[in-house]
């Protein structure tokens, strides 16, 4: 059974995302900063911090697919309710959070799954 409202909303989110990557990515090679929308350049800059941070789990880490899409929801919660929430330890509290009520979840629990693993795959290759 899947809830209705914010976790919708949230995997709604994430899909897009992860659909937009690829043209964020283009997007940095064709523009200069200067003429980047605020809105692309403040995204563009998360994915790539995402990015690193996913480059840096361990090949070996057993959790490594849940770390990989817990980067991954730091930044989509930190595009929607504002970059300055990086220095709130209580930001850090609701990513585990709304994660564990995710992952409670049998079929998002299963697209997390998924998604790590893409993630993963998409971010050896950059």
């Amino acid at each position: 059974m899947t809830s209705v409202g914010p976790t919708s909303q949230l995997i709604s989110i994430i899909r897009e995302q992860l659909n937009s990557a690829q043209s964020l990515r283009f997007s940095k090679r064709t523009h200069t900063a200067n003429n980047m929308p605020r809105s692309t350049q403040s995204a563009l800059g998360l994915f790539e911090m995402t990015a690193k941070r996913i480059r840096t789990i361990d090949r070996d880490d057993p959790f490594r697919k849940r770390k990989a899409f817990k980067f991954f929801l730091e930044s989509v919660l930190l595009g929607e309710l504002g970059e300055e929430m990086i220095n709130d330890p209580a930001f850090y509290q609701l990513v585990e959070q709304v994660q564990r009520t995710m992952e409670s979840d049998d079929v998002l629990s299963a697209q997390i799954e998924e998604a790590g693993e893409v993630l993963l795959q998409l971010h050896r290759s950059t």
